[in-house]
């Protein structure tokens, strides 16, 4: 997807982060960014979006790292945020919202019987 087609059909859906170009998104909407997820197709952007959770609230709520070769440096380029703690927290939840009403707008599409 171009850039431009992203931010006019994110940005008309109400989802102003996903319209931003990220590592994240231009991942996401490439088709062809599956891999194998216990015999289903799951696409990459999708399964760094729902560890990253994991890791940024560890990191935030309990001060812990993860791992030791993680950097929040890396979460926040690759999902194009910024912030420290708690800020952090809150925009990396905002883009999970943002990303789930996607999907849900994305299932309404593909059950809509008119077309």
């Amino acid at each position: 997807m171009k850039k431009e087609e992203q931010k006019v059909i994110m940005t008309n859906l109400g989802l102003p982060m996903l319209a931003e170009k990220t590592q994240f998104t231009d991942e996401l909407f490439n088709l062809d960014n599956n891999f194998d997820m216990n015999g289903s197709p799951m696409n990459r952007a999708a399964y760094n979006l729902m560890v990253s959770k994991r890791d940024i609230s560890l990191y935030v709520l309990h001060n812990m790292k993860p791992h030791r070769n993680w950097y929040v440096t890396d979460i926040k380029k690759y999902f194009g945020i910024k912030g420290n703690g708690q800020k952090l927290l809150d925009r990396f939840l905002a883009l999970v919202s943002e990303y789930e009403e996607l999907m849900k707008v994305s299932a309404e599409i593909d059950n809509d019987p008119h077309e």
